[in-house]
């Protein structure tokens, strides 16, 4: 089974940090993307999430204290698992790798409300979602 892990990184102000995938990134280029990736084979969710987020913006982040918001199977062989984590600092220095361009913190009703292309790529799609229906609750 393929499973790919996502996690909303929340900084100290709140804010969700967003990164847009690079023109170049093989899987829906330019598209709005979250920190994450597949899991390797015998790697568990939190480490394949740590290596993810330091390969892709260069934190070094403990996950011990993360919180599962949702895992989703579909058709028996793909696996979706968002996490979520928040930062004791507002600031953090990010450097993104080559899979993205840019970055930005959005609060969460800037990332609901955020104008997304039709194919939007399905984890995020998945991400919103969730969101639209939890955040009021949640966050």
């Amino acid at each position: 089974m393929k499973t790919v892990a996502k996690i909303l990184i929340r900084n100290g102000r709140g804010e969700v940090l967003i990164l847009r995938r690079s023109n170049t990134h093989p899987v829906y280029p330019l598209h709005i993307d979250l920190p994450g990736g597949e899991v390797e084979k015998n790697e568990d969710i939190k480490s394949a999430l740590s290596r993810e987020i330091k390969e892709e913006t260069g934190l070094n982040i403990n996950l011990s204290g993360s919180k599962l918001l949702f895992s989703r199977l579909y058709s028996g062989s793909l696996k979706h698992v968002l996490m979520e984590t928040t930062l004791d600092y507002e600031n953090p220095s990010i450097t993104i790798s080559w899979e993205h361009d840019t970055y930005e913190w959005l609060n969460i009703d800037k990332i609901i409300n955020k104008k997304l292309p039709i194919d939007l790529d399905p984890y995020f799609k998945d991400v919103l979602d969730w969101l639209r229906l939890n955040s009021k609750d949640y966050f």
